[in-house]
């Protein structure tokens, strides 16, 4: 009896190790499973609410007429905010914007993980230590036309046109500064709010951003083309452009 009581126990604990080992056991995952996609960042040009175009007149809110040539900007350093609030971040991200080249205001971010995300944000601008490590390639190239070489430092926003708010009617608003009080990189943030960015295996999901050129003449301050109308070194000038070029963008909607 105590023999057929041990046989008894030896069995089910047997049976209590092999279903603990069960589950234990991780479910298999397909073979070239996706874990990454793609999403698109579009930057669409107004000015107050008209469809703006290089080399076409404009009146600003100051009721000056502007008439602008070129537009380049960085954009740079973009992360993505998960539904649990932490910031997916992409390596290497250096993008130029130019109002010129219709491809470039689309830019398409590789190697996003699988997920939902409520918030985007960016910068203007190149950080710091990028300003710091001379000349490099890609977007970062000298050859873009944004670099300082007698400052070794990078231009952030290139804007260059006319307007006859100035006496020789020249305007070059050449944005940058990366240290100090005069640091000009402007940091953008969007929450989707209601909206969700939802990055799935074989998708690109698109957020659009409304870019209001005016503002960089009357964003959070007020710029007096009769005497700021020359912009080419960091600086105070340059600092005072880049706390406007922080209210040009806005969050617009998205495309799943």
């Amino acid at each position: 009896m105590q023999f057929k009581s041990y046989l008894f126990a030896v069995a089910a604990a047997a049976t209590l190790f092999t279903a603990c080992t069960k589950e234990e056991t991780p479910a298999p995952t397909t073979p070239g499973a996706s874990t990454t996609a793609k999403f698109k960042l579009e930057f669409d040009h107004d000015f107050n609410g008209t469809l703006f175009a290089l080399n076409t007149p404009y009146v600003t809110r100051d009721n000056d007429s502007v008439n602008i040539s070129m537009l380049r900007y960085y954009v740079a350093n973009i992360q993505l905010q998960k539904a649990d609030g932490s910031w997916w971040t992409e390596n290497e991200s250096y993008y130029i914007v130019d109002a010129s080249q219709a491809a470039s205001l689309i830019i398409e971010v590789d190697s996003v993980p699988l997920a939902d995300y409520k918030a985007v944000r960016y910068m203007i601008g190149v950080d710091s230590v990028r300003n710091f490590s001379g000349v490099q390639t890609g977007a970062l190239a000298p050859s873009n036309g944004m670099f300082w070489s007698w400052n070794s430092g990078y231009i952030f926003l290139k804007l260059e046109g006319t307007t006859n708010a100035s006496a020789n009617r020249n305007l070059k608003f050449h944005v940058g500064g990366f240290t100090g009080a005069n640091a000009a990189q402007a940091k953008i943030e969007h929450t989707f709010g209601t909206s969700t960015l939802r990055v799935v295996a074989n998708s690109a999901p698109q957020v659009h951003v409304m870019v209001n050129v005016d503002k960089i003449f009357d964003g959070a301050t007020n710029i007096d083309l009769a005497t700021i109308n020359n912009v080419h070194m960091p600086g105070a000038a340059a600092k005072s452009v880049s706390l406007n070029i922080a209210t040009m963008f806005e969050y617009d909607h998205i495309h799943n």
